[in-house]
């Protein structure tokens, strides 16, 4: 069986102005971990990105 597990980190907690600035992941694989990612994400222009977010991030 193969799963993915996806995690998001957002600039904030309002879904429809909060820049999304981290997705990572990781690919398992008959109960074995595969591969894992991680990408920062350039922000939109005029999205929200909170610096307490950031903060507590530790971006």
């Amino acid at each position: 069986m193969k799963i993915l597990f996806i995690d998001t980190e957002t600039g904030g907690v309002n879904p429809k102005e909060s820049a999304l600035i981290q997705l990572s992941g990781i690919v398992r694989v008959d109960k074995k971990d595969v591969e894992e990612f991680n990408f920062y994400v350039k922000p939109f222009q005029g999205s929200e990105v909170n610096p307490k977010a950031l903060e507590v991030q530790g971006s």
